[in-house]
């Protein structure tokens, strides 16, 4: 748990630090389709970026781990970096990273485990 609430605490200065905003100037809306990887094993992912009000908002799916239409926090993007979490049962799942072209690659956190993810875009959504 410390080493997720420093890691945590280490990419909010990073991202005030680098002006990081909640609006991306070049759109993340879309569907996104990605896995993560961890020492237990890759985990397939869907997350849906939608802009409402100006505001960047997020739902994730975890389909092996039961997690449907979750509510993205903290989403910030800066213009290639990207930082967006899901807090769920009592985990707090973190995913920093790097987007080039239409796709996004880097850390992945969640209170027992760290490893990589990688996202591709799918698709746009209709809200």
């Amino acid at each position: 748990m410390r080493q997720i609430a420093g890691a945590v605490l280490v990419g909010m200065i990073f991202m005030v630090a680098s002006g990081f905003r909640e609006k991306p100037e070049a759109s993340l809306d879309g569907r996104w389709f990605g896995e993560y990887q961890v020492q237990s094993g890759n985990v397939d992912f869907e997350v849906r970026f939608w802009t409402e009000e100006g505001q960047l908002k997020g739902s994730i799916d975890i389909p092996h781990e039961g997690i449907f239409e979750a509510e993205l926090a903290w989403i910030m993007i800066d213009s290639t970096s990207i930082h967006f979490e899901l807090v769920s049962g009592g985990t707090t799942r973190v995913f920093d990273g790097q987007m080039r072209e239409n796709q996004l690659q880097g850390l992945y956190l969640n209170n027992q485990e760290k490893g990589s993810f990688s996202m591709s875009r799918g698709g746009l959504v209709s809200q």
